[in-house]
């Protein structure tokens, strides 16, 4: 209900997150009159369908650079191995330090 300000955002926070939000609208049209059906079906659209999705859109962002950051590393030690090997391998070798070796193991 919209009584007080505390039991508002829980009736709002509930539209967000629950499938049957259609059932409150009804319950304050028939209360409130159908003005309070456009409040609701605009709260929903604005609410639900852009700043949730947006919020989850953050979220995935930030997950998939974190994961490109991690790929990076491990492409790095796979470089700086091969660098090592390389170096024990043949002490003479064309390549002088770690930077060489990864733009070899790049190309």
């Amino acid at each position: 209900n919209f009584n007080d300000m505390w039991s508002s955002y829980v009736t709002l926070f509930c539209i967000l997150v629950v499938n049957n939000w259609q059932v409150l609208t009804q319950g304050f049209v028939a209360i409130a009159g159908v003005n309070a059906r456009l409040f609701f079906i605009a709260f929903y659209s604005v609410g639900t369908l852009i700043c949730v999705n947006l919020a989850v859109a953050f979220i995935i962002d930030t997950f998939t650079v974190e994961q490109e950051k991690t790929k990076e590393k491990a492409s790095k030690r796979t470089a700086m191995r091969h660098a090592s090997s390389i170096r024990r391998r043949n002490p003479n070798a064309a390549v002088q330090n770690d930077e060489e070796a990864i733009a070899l193991n790049r190309a």
